[in-house]
């Protein structure tokens, strides 16, 4: 047998064959690959992710794949319930860090989103004794998250100025469990009303209001 690409038709499935290697096949190889790089790589898409060859080494099928400038060796092995990867190794880097950070960025704004739309299928709901959670809003295109609040116990009149600060206070303490989508860009936008509808406070957390807290901390 040549070496070299072949295609074979198997009940009318076009299957790609390396060389003569004996392997995983392309798509396989592929899902292999992706279990490993989508750890290394946030939000890489098996679209991005080429197998280049096969080959035999040390008793193991070794698959090339391409990452973006990554050239990885990902060895594998046939199992009882077929092939498996025993790791992967890279050299290079996927894309420049400007990139990377514009990736993540994307990734964190689509976990938020996720998050934000299952967080409003349960509203409206209590989210500590004397608080409800109305609803939540969130804008990709200004990146603001805006959650509405209603203190159930509470009239605009019975609080100061200063009991209205600390409450927004307090919740800079979300600087620190959101930090990855505060990063990200995400500002998050809380507006309370008391239990007459009356406003209470309306603010914005965003990562500078964050950063002058630590500073003062």
């Amino acid at each position: 047998m040549k070496a070299g690409f072949k295609l074979v038709l198997l009940s009318g499935v076009a299957v790609a064959l390396f060389g003569c290697s004996k392997g995983p096949d392309k798509t396989l190889s592929t899902d292999l690959a992706y279990s490993y790089l989508s750890g290394m790589v946030p939000g890489i898409e098996k679209s991005e992710i080429s197998i280049l060859k096969t080959f035999e080494k040390e008793g193991n099928i070794v698959v090339t794949v391409q990452a973006g400038g990554m050239l990885c060796d990902m060895p594998t092995i046939k199992g009882k319930d077929g092939w498996m990867a025993r790791g992967i190794n890279c050299n290079g880097q996927f894309e420049t860090p400007e990139k990377a950070a514009e990736r993540r960025k994307r990734v964190m704004v689509t976990t938020f989103a996720k998050e934000a739309e299952e967080l409003n299928k349960k509203c409206p709901s209590i989210e500590t004794e004397g608080v409800r959670l109305d609803k939540v809003e969130f804008d990709k295109s200004t990146m603001v998250a805006k959650y509405y609040h209603t203190y159930t116990s509470i009239k605009q009149v019975s609080l100061s100025k200063r009991d209205i600060d600390d409450q927004i206070a307090s919740l800079h303490g979300l600087c620190t469990p959101a930090v990855q989508f505060i990063n990200a860009g995400i500002k998050y936008n809380f507006i309370a009303v008391d239990v007459d509808g009356k406003p209470l406070y309306n603010t914005i957390i965003t990562k500078e209001s964050c950063e002058k807290l630590n500073k003062q901390s």
